[in-house]
């Protein structure tokens, strides 16, 4: 090992052995980057965007469930004090839902 390596490599040796994996880890595959040729580069980065934009759909998809989720709970919520004559201005105190959205409620479960 050259003196400018070990200049290098001894302070990671000094990491806890979880974080000298990670460190290593990322240093290799750096290093397997490196050695590409620029086909290898330009196929690599076509599938690291590719991998980024499903992450990212697949995470707006989850965000997007757990926001329907949190509607739906707010309605069925509205919906039972509805049902037990609560007033509507208390129902969109508590819900987070418009007069509007109640409204709307109203129309679709109790008068159709």
């Amino acid at each position: 090992m050259t003196m400018s390596a070990e200049k290098y490599i001894n302070p990671l040796q000094e990491l806890p052995s979880q974080l000298q994996e990670r460190v290593f880890e990322k240093i290799f595959r750096v290093a397997e980057i490196a050695k590409m040729n620029r086909q290898e580069i330009t196929e690599y980065e076509d599938s690291l965007k590719k991998y980024r934009d499903l992450n990212s759909a697949i995470e707006t998809a989850k965000m997007d469930g757990e926001l329907k989720g949190k509607m739906e709970e707010k309605k069925e919520t509205a919906l039972k004090m509805l049902e037990d004559d609560m007033a509507i201005e208390n129902i969109c105190k508590y819900t987070g839902l418009s007069e509007e959205q109640i409204n709307k409620l109203c129309q679709k479960y109790f008068f159709t």
